[in-house]
């Protein structure tokens, strides 16, 4: 980035004052490879469901693909299935 595009960034955030919020850190994002090894799903698994338009929230950006932390964990959290702790039916 060149320094007169640095020098930009200034004004792209709000001002400063009390009645604002504070602005909150970026969620965290990971590449293919880091989103496989934090799920551990494989990498073509993840590639698969691009394609099939299954599985976990992607950002593309040009040729680059990232996953929030956030959307992992939702899209894992919606996969959880409740068990009863019961093993097998009565007969």
């Amino acid at each position: 980035m060149t320094a007169s595009k640095l020098a930009k960034l200034p004004d792209l955030l709000p001002p400063n004052n009390s009645q604002q919020t504070s602005l909150q850190p970026f969620d965290p994002v990971l590449t293919t490879r880091e989103a496989s090894r934090a799920t551990t799903y494989s990498t073509a698994a993840l590639k698969k469901w691009r394609r099939e338009g299954k599985g976990p929230r992607y950002i593309r950006c040009g040729r680059s693909v990232r996953y929030r932390l956030s959307d992992l964990q939702s899209w894992l959290e919606a996969h959880v299935v409740e068990t009863s702790g019961k093993r097998g039916s009565a007969r």
